[in-house]
């Protein structure tokens, strides 16, 4: 009888302990579904595939977390604070973690609005659509501009992916009436007095037209991209012809100074005024193998570059009346 006394105050005493602070501690499940809850609000780290599977979410891999992730940015926290309610949103708002479900993205080029005066010729400017997963894809266009009567036309553009994801993206063309400036009357002229005929001059040599230059500016100044080399199409759009311009980044040492100096550099040719043009950046990626050494240089290393001409930068166009300067810039892909 003492012994049964002592074995139920020892099974007592295990049950008390071992449910001491277990309101206090949150379950693998939980913590996972905190993080996430808490990117949505723009709080915290990005969610991995690790933290999908604790908070019970099946089937996030490597070709779909980034799209994932893009979706959970649109919610809050509210709406996914729980494992229910993450797996009901996902499943009600019809996001297949296996589906495409972001369409193409339609890029114009040249001047839009698009301004012609009445009687000019319109022709439909270069557009492009790339999908994240399908690539360059067919943009269809629909809608007709009659420059012979003065308005505002819509071109559209649509462009639809493998999964039948659409994009769509217009073109406002105005024509306006032709500008003329009015003459002013001349008054008649006493006649002169013949005059005796002169010798007469040298033909003079025909001057030839102001050339402009196509100069280019790097974001960034990094000692990083010492070597770099890249690589310019330029393509005269009247006559077709082309050239390929190579740029090598100066060798620069790293400095206790920062920053350093912005790297600029121009085409080895000059178009002139009314000549049309479309820039290429024909080099995808470089890398760094830069070795110098310095009070803040972290030594030699490998590091990958890719360099890219800024979806704000206008790479089409006519030549006026001045030199034209575009932006290139280069990213770390580390």
């Amino acid at each position: 009888m003492f012994i049964k006394k002592i074995f139920l105050l020892m099974f007592t005493l295990f049950f008390i302990l071992s449910c001491e602070n277990t309101d206090n501690k949150q379950t693998l499940q939980e913590i996972a579904i905190t993080l996430i809850a808490n990117y949505a609000e723009g709080k915290g780290p990005t969610p991995t595939i690790r933290n999908y599977e604790d908070a019970g979410i099946v089937g996030v891999n490597e070709q779909n977390i980034v799209e994932l992730n893009l979706f959970i940015q649109t919610l809050i926290a509210e709406d996914i604070d729980t494992a229910e309610e993450l797996n009901a949103v996902i499943d009600t708002l019809g996001v297949s973690l296996a589906s495409d479900i972001f369409g193409p993205i339609i890029t114009i080029y040249g001047a839009n609005p698009l301004t012609l005066e009445k009687g000019a010729t319109y022709t439909e400017p270069r557009v492009t659509a790339i999908d994240g997963r399908d690539g360059e894809v067919t943009v269809y266009c629909e809608g007709e501009v009659d420059t012979n009567t003065v308005g505002t036309y819509i071109v559209k553009h649509s462009a639809v992916d493998e999964a039948g994801n659409l994009s769509t993206l217009d073109r406002i063309v105005n024509i306006v009436p032709v500008t003329t400036t009015p003459t002013t009357p001349t008054t008649p002229t006493t006649p002169t007095t013949p005059t005796t005929p002169t010798t007469p001059t040298t033909p003079t040599t025909p001057t030839t037209p102001t050339g402009y230059n196509i100069n280019f500016t790097l974001e960034e100044d990094d000692p990083f991209l010492s070597g770099l080399t890249i690589s310019i199409a330029l393509t005269n759009t009247i006559n077709n012809d082309s050239i390929t311009h190579t740029w090598t980044y100066p060798n620069v040492a790293f400095s206790d100074q920062p920053p350093f100096t912005q790297q600029t550099f121009s085409l080895p040719t000059q178009l002139h005024a009314g000549e049309s043009y479309h820039i290429t950046l024909t080099n995808a990626e470089t890398t760094d193998t830069n070795t110098s050494t310095g009070p803040t240089s972290p030594g030699p290393g490998f590091t990958p570059y890719q360099c890219y001409i800024p979806a704000t930068t206008i790479t089409s166009g006519t030549i006026t009346n001045s030199d034209i300067t575009l932006v290139i810039a280069c990213g770390n892909l580390l």
